[in-house]
């Protein structure tokens, strides 16, 4: 659904939605709307393009998800990572369909991305993490055991502490 428009200081009243647009084109229609207030918003010349000449369209992905909301930015930067511009019929991103299998291939790309992040170069605290990694790989199992189990009641108050 497209966001509420404000037509007056006191009134905050949603863009009617046309009962003929089934989801996938409503959807459409919000990346569309979006694209085009970015687009106005960095006075991009291309506004007028996006909004009478460009068709947007959502491309079926046999990797596409209905129940995993959360991982939308591995899916982000895996795509960034494999799509090179050819055509979109052709493109394979080596992600696993929705499933157990994806579950763990997401883990596992969630644990590279994040290393890549914290060690590289631009990474103003990089030492630091090398030396927490250092430390880590120093310790017994039984230590990283506890760190483990600790790290996993600690996440789950913070957690607890923002609500559902």
């Amino acid at each position: 659904m497209l966001p509420p428009v404000r037509r007056s200081p006191y009134v905050i009243r949603a863009v009617p939605i046309e009962a003929n647009l089934t989801k996938e084109d409503n959807i459409i229609s919000n990346w569309k709307y979006m694209f085009r207030r970015y687009l106005l918003e960095i006075n991009h010349n291309m506004v007028f393009a996006v909004q009478y000449e460009i068709d947007f369209f959502d491309h079926y992905m046999t990797w596409k998800t209905r129940g995993n909301s959360n991982d939308c930015d591995i899916f982000l930067m895996r795509h960034m990572e494999t799509y090179k511009g050819g055509p979109l019929a052709q493109w394979e991103c080596g992600l696993k369909n929705e499933g157990t299998d994806q579950l763990l291939q997401m883990r596992k790309l969630q644990r590279r991305y994040c290393l890549k992040i914290l060690l590289s170069d631009v990474n103003i605290m990089k030492s630091d993490v090398e030396n927490l990694i250092d430390q880590y790989q120093m310790m017994s199992n039984n230590d990283r055991r506890k760190l483990y189990q600790d790290a996993v009641i600690k996440i789950g108050s913070r957690l607890a502490a923002f609500g559902p």
